[in-house]
């Protein structure tokens, strides 16, 4: 686990107001923290601001994660335990209900990042977990500099890039 997100001074980029989400776009997309800070904000991405910076993604309030194709993402995937795969219900008519969010397939096999990370070795894809985001870029999870570690954490939604 590493964070290499910059600001454009050159200083790492810490996890500084709850911007977690922010930081695991600036790693996937290669961008200094202030740049993936105002994408965020002009898509209006965010639960609150302190201090001009983003403090808590909310990836519903700006348009769902369908938002995140202007960044490029390829595809957007909802997480569910293998046991929720309904026999009733198909597939299809479950998404056509999620299509609003931007959510383009279902995965049974809920998993950890780390397992995550593990099964996809290439790519780029942003994490979210319970209350965090975290990029995985080529099997490596790029953290955001909080003190815990969220590698135990279970996936619900995962976007390529």
């Amino acid at each position: 686990m590493r964070n290499y997100v910059k600001t454009r001074d050159g200083a790492n980029a810490g996890n500084r107001y709850g911007s977690c989400g922010v930081l695991a776009i600036a790693a996937i997309k290669g961008m200094h923290y202030e740049d993936a800070t105002a994408w965020t904000i002009k898509h209006k991405m965010f639960d609150k601001l302190v201090n001009g910076e983003v403090a808590g993604m909310d990836i519903m309030k700006g348009g769902g994660f369908a938002t995140f194709r202007k960044l490029g993402a390829k595809n957007v995937t909802r997480w569910w335990a293998k046991s929720w795969k309904s026999k009733e219900t198909p597939d299809a008519q479950i998404l056509k209900h999620m299509t609003k969010q931007g959510i383009d397939e279902l995965g049974y096999g809920r998993m950890k990042v780390e397992t995550f990370a593990k099964k996809h070795p290439t790519g780029r894809h942003l994490l979210v977990t319970k209350d965090h985001a975290l990029a995985c870029i080529h099997g490596e999870i790029y953290h955001n500099g909080g003190k815990w570690n969220f590698v135990n954490q279970i996936v619900n939604f995962s976007v390529e890039f």
